[in-house]
Order: C-alpha cells, then sequence, then structure tokens
C-alpha cells in the first residue's frame, strides 16, 4: 500500500510547487507521513514474525532459527537482502516524513522539490519490494526451524553496526534533494 501512496506523493509535491497550492501541499505532506506509517507498520509486521519464528515466511526461514537470542531475531531484519531493502525503505520514509513535517524558515519553494525527489527514491525501493524482491514471500511448506544467521554475523556489533551506516548513508539523501531541489527551481541561495 505504501508504494502507490508515495506515487501519489510525489505528483502532488511537484504540482504543490509549479502551482504553488497550499492545498496539493497538504495532501503531499499527509500521503508522505501515510507512506512512513505504512513502511513502519511493514517493518514490525516483519520483526513480529522474526521474533515470533514464523517459518512459513521466506525471510524468516533463511535467516533466523529458533536457537537465536532475541536481540540477534531483532537484527535479522537487515541481515538478508529483502529485510535490508526494507530496513533502508523504511529509514527513508522517516527521512521524508521529517521532510514533511519540517517548517521551512525560507526556501519554501524549495521543500516540495526536496520531497518529491526523496520520495522517488523511496518509490524505487518501494518498486523492489514489491516486484523484484517481495519481502512477505512464503514458502510452499513450512520448515520445522530456519537456517540462522551466518556465523559472522552472530555478533552483538551486528544489531549495531547496520542501522548507524543506513542512517548516514540514507540521510545523505537529503542534501542531495535539496541541492537537487535548488537547481530545479533556479534558486541559488
Amino acid at each position: 500500500m505504501a508504494l502507490p501512496v508515495a506515487a501519489y506523493a510525489v505528483v502532488t509535491s511537484v504540482w504543490s510547487a509549479r502551482r504553488r497550492s497550499a492545498r496539493l501541499w497538504l495532501s503531499s505532506q499527509g500521503a508522505a507521513v501515510l507512506t512512513a506509517a505504512l513502511v513502519t507498520g511493514a517493518v514490525f509486521a516483519l520483526e513480529y514474525l522474526l521474533i515470533g519464528g514464523n517459518f512459513h515466511v521466506a525471510d524468516v526461514a533463511q535467516e533466523t532459527n529458533r536457537g537465536l537470542p532475541l536481540y540477534l531475531k531483532m537484527a535479522a531484519l537487515w541481515s538478508g537482502s529483502t529485510g535490508s531493502l526494507l530496513f533502508w525503505a523504511w529509514i527513508s520514509s522517516l527521512y521524508v516524513a521529517y521532510v514533511a513535517l519540517k517548517r521551512p524558515d525560507k526556501g519554501r519553494i524549495l521543500v516540495p522539490y526536496a520531497l518529491a525527489i526523496l520520495l522517488g527514491i523511496l518509490v524505487f525501493y518501494l518498486g523492489l519490494l514489491n516486484f523484484v524482491s517481495p519481502t512477505f514471500a512464503v514458502l510452499a511448506g513450512t520448515p520445522y526451524d530456519g537456517a540462522g544467521l551466518d556465523p559472522l554475523l552472530q555478533n552483538v556489533w551486528m544489531a549495531v553496526h547496520p542501522p548507524n551506516l543506513y542512517l548516514g548513508f540514507i540521510g545523505m539523501a537529503v542534501p542531495y534533494a535539496y541541492g537537487m531541489a535548488a537547481l530545479i527551481a533556479r534558486q541559488d541561495n
């Protein structure tokens, strides 16, 4: 559900900037925040499945097993490719919501364009999650136990290191979006 809402927010962000429409901007803000809420719900749903050991879901069966401690089951969210994509989209959606809700002091014309760019990036990741690498893919049968984490990843730093890296990497999209927005709006200040 987050993909069409985010795509709608991209369009309304650009339209609100072009037409200087407060109503379109409010709609875009709401859609951006709704996107973040929907992706947050997906993250919580996957965490629930990981912690509960629901091995009917492929990502859970590949990344956890019954013997893992709780913190590693939680960290399994970003240990596999599909969960990692969802985690990336989630952090991106939180940055999108922050930009959407932030009250700009000056450069009010830049914010809708910056939001559209951030949402465009998010739409790309949501598209991957929906069409290329679905996070909630279901197995034909339910194994008794999962494969578990790679032994190299069974470390306390696995729970700390990747989220910190993701926050920094994904956070760099915000200044990029504002820079691109300034180019689009032809503003140099």
